[in-house]
């Protein structure tokens, strides 16, 4: 096989060999898991029915409900957004770097895959903090500032540096923000509603990973340079940031009591 074909084979195994696990040995409900107490098991599950039961049962929970869930397409939007600037980004960093800082291709490949280790190590923080003190829409706002900024330094000529701390800045919150996001689905959506409402946010978040690759590279042959699509990345991620802080007002209007535990 190709290279190419080899790194698609080493990018994909993983995670579906990881899936499968998952499928195996995730617990179904907090009553089946072993490591927690009968106390904690309890606890658990009362929480989870008082939100579930402040979100209200929805009356409809088909498909084509969910896509007239205002709910639904609130975070569609946001996922539309976030997904479409996040893989936009990720398929040509190595160029915008290589452009940015003059480094060979395998340099490039060192920054990249540092990056990557950065980006996993900064997505179990924040989920772990996230946990602990109960709001994740708005640890999600601060990446998405974080995520902002990264895009605003790569698209004004700056030194090497600069370029390289940007990108480890993008690495930090690229992952970090859909891990938060779509982690506080279940404080949206009624359990009813969830999967049906996942599939269809899950939708518009695959129409932005089309739609907006496409627009780059249009972009890019009209310009020639990355500038505008960088600009254009930077547009989206504001209005991302805007987006989850209107969906946080919602869930907070909505559960007005949120408990934080250390």
């Amino acid at each position: 096989m190709q290279g190419w074909q080899w790194l698609f084979l080493v990018q994909g195994l993983p995670a579906a060999l990881v899936g499968l696990l998952v499928l195996r040995f995730l617990p179904d409900a907090p009553g089946t898991v072993d490591w927690l107490t009968a106390p904690e098991k309890a606890w658990i599950q009362d929480e989870l029915a008082r939100e579930q039961a402040r979100i209200g049962a929805p009356v409809r929970h088909n498909v084509l409900a969910a896509f007239a869930n205002p709910r639904v397409l609130l975070i569609g939007a946001i996922g539309f957004l976030l997904i479409g600037a996040i893989t936009t980004f990720i398929l040509s960093a190595p160029m915008i770097l290589a452009g940015a800082t003059g480094l060979d291709p395998k340099p490039v490949g060192y920054v990249v895959s540092f990056g990557g280790l950065v980006g996993a190590v900064i997505m179990l923080l924040a989920g772990n903090y996230a946990d602990r003190h109960g709001d994740r829409f708005l640890n999600s706002f601060w990446f998405t500032v974080v995520l902002a900024g990264s895009f605003l330094v790569l698209s004004m000529p700056s030194v090497p540096m600069a370029a390289i701390v940007a990108y480890m800045a993008f690495a930090a919150s690229c992952f970090a923000i859909p891990m938060l996001t779509s982690s506080g689905w279940a404080e949206v959506l009624h359990v009813r509603e969830l999967a049906v409402g996942a599939a269809a946010i899950n939708t518009m978040s695959q129409i932005g990973a089309f739609v907006t690759p496409y627009a780059w590279g249009v972009a890019k042959d009209a310009t020639g340079g990355f500038q505008a699509g960088l600009f254009g990345l930077l547009v989206m991620t504001l209005m991302l940031g805007a987006l989850t802080l209107l969906l946080r007002h919602q869930v907070r209007g909505r559960l007005p009591h949120v408990a934080v535990t250390e």
